[in-house]
């Protein structure tokens, strides 16, 4: 039987989204999210077939922050649906440089 794994898929993708969101999509490394979790890169490659898997995964997990953003704009109620968009996208871009 297998070990059981130390992290959840869940647990690895919001790890190495915090590493894009802190240093940028440069800085998403196995290495580097094995430190960010303390513990070595195997854990990464046991929920994931390899990195672009992972990166796939932090790129919808991007991609639903920004959702929130659009989300957000609309029901505040400053701007018409329309624009509300427009108004998320440069929110994003001045708030999460490194996600954006």
């Amino acid at each position: 039987m297998p070990p059981k794994p130390k992290f959840t898929k869940d647990e690895i993708i919001e790890a190495a989204f915090q590493i894009v969101r802190e240093r940028g999509a440069e800085a998403l490394t196995a290495r580097e999210l094995g430190e960010k979790l303390s513990t070595s890169s195997r854990p990464i490659f046991t929920a994931f077939d390899g990195m672009n898997e992972l990166k796939l995964a932090v790129l919808e997990r991007c991609r639903e922050m920004y959702a929130q953003f659009i989300e957000n704009e609309k029901n505040s109620g400053k701007y018409p649906e329309y624009k509300s968009m427009g108004m998320a996208y440069i929110r994003l871009a001045k708030e999460e440089k490194n996600v954006f």
